[in-house]
C-alpha cells in the first residue's frame, strides 16, 4: 500500500474525530481492553489523533460483516500492543462517521 494513501486516510479520520465525529462500538473485547489497563475514551481519541504511517498494518479490506472497507493498525501504549480496526461510514446526508470498531490488546 502506498505510503500516500494511508496518509490521505490518517488525515481523513484525524479530521473526523477533531471534528466529533467518531465513536468507539463498545463492544465487551474494547470496554473490557480499556477498564483492565486503566484507559479511557479520551486516551483512545488521543491515540486515535497519533496513529502515524509505521502503525498502519492493512487495509482498506472489506468489511465481511457490513458493506464497505476496514483499516487496520497495531499500536504501542505502554508497552502493550493494542489492535485497532477503523471504518468510515457515510451518513444518509452524506457526512462521514469514524467507527472504531476494535480497540484491544493483539492477540497472539
Amino acid at each position: 500500500m502506498p505510503g500516500k494513501l494511508i496518509l490521505q486516510y490518517l488525515a481523513r479520520i484525524k479530521n473526523l474525530i477533531s471534528a466529533g465525529k467518531w465513536t468507539l462500538i463498545p463492544r465487551k473485547k474494547n470496554l473490557d481492553s480499556l477498564s483492565n489497563n486503566g484507559l479511557t475514551i479520551q486516551d483512545v481519541k488521543n491515540e486515535l489523533l497519533s496513529l502515524c504511517l509505521s502503525d498502519y498494518q492493512n487495509g482498506p479490506v472489506p468489511d465481511y460483516s457490513y458493506s464497505g472497507d476496514v483499516w487496520l493498525f497495531e499500536r504501542h501504549i505502554n508497552g502493550t500492543a493494542y489492535y485497532i480496526k477503523l471504518k468510515i461510514d457515510v451518513t444518509k446526508d452524506g457526512v462521514g462517521i469514524l467507527k472504531c470498531l476494535s480497540f484491544h490488546e493483539k492477540e497472539m
